[in-house]
């Protein structure tokens, strides 16, 4: 009938790793002998096991029982947003910043479910908020600078990204995994801020920065610097890239197959295919190699050799994922092609295996609308898919695009 020993009790079953004796010793109290103690130490446990929707109803008992307890009410909020009950979150982070106007963290979270849910003016006047409480805080300024981005206010997203990546750089070059992480994804954001101003050689020379640290992020800088030139249109200049990337990392086939795609489109088909297929000879299970095969000859109209292809990599498909891509890349090569009876055979069969595919639905419905057919359930699946990813610009496209099809100005 104590409360003290049943906590102690607790506790000593949590730090054994037996969080379930941790939980029946606290829930074979009466509730006359707890309080917001015994209720907390039981969200605290329910989280531990990863059982959010316990742990909340455990807090939001021990709330009743201490009204005033922040503590506990951010470990509701947090929990409340784990479980996707966004509304409910909202509102206990804005109790938390009416309690405690210095918790730079609670307008932080209430900025980022504005800005999650499109309310983005909100979102500004809450995360320069926590910026008023937090000026020194690196995650506060990142969130400052998305949200910027998210509204078109480029020139100010650009100024604070542009902050961050000085103030997270090292001269030494000495960097803990954690740091480059951070350096990272705030150069990437940056280079896609400049990359939105058709700034390209400012987005290049944010890339740059981000392949000095090595590894995979070496990797993906010179990928996006071949992006970046692309969407440019100065073809030599990705091409030029792309043979940089191989000579620094001469045991990636990613790089390889890059700079086979961009050998095939300057003109150099031949070149890109040969390099395309030796890779081939070197790896024949490769899933890859194949898939980008397939799109040169897509890309240079050869039907016939992208369906061979296509078939001896359907011969290697043994995962599920990979035989759907393999359907995904014939319906796509079949809509190129104005084969679209096959088209639509071949993503109907995806859709069929991932409903909730949403490049799928976004390409398949744009077919049919593009072609001015089944518009409704055109607008279906691209609704759909804007539903699966809503910021993702090229499904709103697709979406107006519906939209004017069907008259709806």
């Amino acid at each position: 009938g104590s409360e003290e020993t049943a906590l102690s009790a607790s506790q000593f079953y949590t730090d054994m790793g037996d969080t379930k004796r941790a939980i029946d010793v606290l829930k074979a109290l009466s509730d006359d002998d707890q309080t917001s103690r015994t209720e907390s130490q039981l969200g605290k446990t329910y989280d531990q096991q990863k059982d959010v929707k316990n742990a909340i109803a455990a807090y939001k008992k021990a709330l009743d029982l201490e009204p005033d307890d922040l503590d506990i009410e951010r470990k509701l909020a947090a929990d409340l947003l784990a479980d996707n009950q966004t509304d409910q979150a909202l509102q206990a982070w804005k109790d938390i910043a009416q309690g405690d106007p210095s918790d730079a963290e609670a307008d932080l979270q209430i900025a980022e479910i504005d800005e999650h849910n499109g309310k983005m003016d909100d979102a500004l006047a809450a995360v320069k908020k926590a910026r008023e409480l937090a000026s020194d805080s690196l995650d506060v300024q990142f969130h400052e600078g998305m949200i910027d981005d998210a509204m078109g206010r480029l020139d100010d997203s650009a100024k604070v990204y542009e902050q961050l990546a000085t103030a997270t750089a090292h001269p030494s070059g000495q960097y803990s995994d954690e740091e480059k992480g951070n350096y990272a994804t705030i150069l990437v954001h940056l280079a896609e801020v400049y990359r939105e101003q058709n700034r390209p050689d400012q987005a290049v020379a944010a890339y740059d920065k981000m392949a000095t640290l090595g590894g995979d992020f070496q990797a993906q800088a010179y990928d996006q610097e071949i992006e970046t030139w692309r969407e440019a249109h100065d073809y030599d200049k990705a091409l030029a890239v792309a043979r940089t990337a191989v000579d620094k990392l001469p045991k990636s086939t990613d790089a390889k197959l890059t700079l086979a795609r961009q050998l095939a489109d300057t003109g150099h088909a031949d070149d890109g295919i040969n390099m395309a297929k030796s890779l081939l000879q070197s790896d024949p299970k490769d899933m890859e190699v194949y898939y980008q095969l397939s799109q040169i000859y897509t890309d240079l109209r050869k039907w016939k050799d992208a369906s061979d292809t296509l078939d001896a990599a359907e011969k290697q498909a043994t995962k599920k994922e990979d035989q759907t891509m393999v359907l995904f890349d014939r319906a796509m090569m079949a809509d190129r092609a104005k084969r679209y009876d096959e088209a639509e055979a071949d993503f109907r069969r995806v859709l069929e295996a991932e409903p909730e595919n949403a490049l799928t639905l976004n390409n398949f419905g744009f077919m049919l609308a593009d072609r001015g057919i089944k518009l409704d359930e055109a607008l279906t699946m691209i609704r759909k898919a804007v539903q699966l990813e809503p910021t993702n610009y090229a499904y709103l496209d697709s979406l107006g695009w519906t939209y004017f099809r069907l008259g709806q100005y």
